[in-house]
């Protein structure tokens, strides 16, 4: 690759950052949705985005990210009641990863083609992630309404990928062979089921007390299928030499929530057992989604 300008490549990182800023926002307002009524069993299309105090209808200008909320101060313009803060952080957040995604991908060694591929799976991969987050920590498990057509999203495009990066690299036979994106992503997903399964299992087993297991609302083998499926999905985008960066990430996460759960006095507990506040079985897939989202960017190895 010709060595670029710096103030060109700045200007074309900006670019990048900007576009996938705005998508990333506007994908936030989306996820708050889905984190909000997925779990319920509602429609994500019907009925439309509502006050929850006062059953206004929230028109669209009112739905644009951030800045809306800003402007109202943080309360419905038909009540006054104040909204949680809630719903701009996960748009911030969003926006925030995903301008990083653009910014870092900007330069990749791929074509044109399959840099705009491997960005736009690294997005729709984010997006997926944070929506398991939030919901794991609120609701205490992973739904597989969410996973499984993340999962066969990240096989389309790992396939997609490798249709793309076989023709660029079919004339350069002297280079190492490297595992084909589809095979890695197969791997990733196995080993993202059984790590993610593993792991929930483990973590109940070292981080449970008697109260908790007898008080369980949420059977294990349920929150562990659940955490398995995110683990997977996360595989069949990643393949396999992300996703084990992106396990190491959650691992790591996950001790310092719990050394500093335990430092709390269990007020940190509390938050990433559910909103209910009552003890029950732990999900993985908060610890799991931060690591791999995580690995998008920085890889140990």
């Amino acid at each position: 690759m010709a060595e670029i300008p710096p103030d060109l490549e700045f200007s074309i990182r900006a670019t990048y950052f900007t576009f996938t800023f705005l998508w990333g926002a506007c994908t936030g307002s989306l996820l708050n949705v889905v984190i909000f009524r997925l779990p319920e069993n509602l429609s994500l299309i019907a009925p439309p985005s509502m006050c929850p105090h006062c059953g206004n209808r929230i028109t669209l200008i009112e739905l644009f990210p951030i800045i809306n909320y800003i402007f109202l101060k943080g309360r419905c313009r038909h009540c006054s009641a104040r909204i949680s803060a809630r719903y701009p952080l996960v748009e911030l957040l969003t926006a925030s990863i995903c301008g990083a995604i653009g910014y870092h991908n900007a330069f990749k060694s791929f074509t044109m083609l399959e840099n705009a591929l491997v960005t736009m799976s690294d997005l729709m991969l984010a997006a997926f992630l944070i929506a398991c987050f939030f919901i794991g920590a609120d609701r205490g498990k992973t739904y597989l309404r969410l996973t499984l057509p993340g999962m066969a999203a990240g096989l389309a495009l790992s396939s997609a990928f490798q249709f793309m990066h076989s023709q660029s690299v079919s004339i350069q036979t002297e280079t190492a062979p490297e595992l084909a994106p589809i095979v890695s992503a197969i791997y990733g997903t196995a080993l993202g089921a059984c790590f993610a399964f593993l792991a929930c299992y483990v973590i109940n087993l070292l981080c449970r007390t008697t109260s908790d297991a007898e008080s369980g609302q949420i059977s294990l083998s349920s929150i562990a299928l659940g955490d398995a499926s995110l683990g997977a999905m996360a595989g069949a985008f990643m393949g396999l030499e992300k996703l084990a960066n992106g396990c190491i990430y959650a691992v790591i996460i996950c001790i310092i929530w719990q050394i500093t759960a335990r430092l709390g006095h269990n007020y940190l507990e509390k938050a990433h057992r559910g909103t209910d506040g009552h003890g029950h079985n732990t999900t993985f897939s908060p610890f799991c989604a931060a690591g791999c989202i995580m690995a998008i960017f920085v890889q140990v190895a």
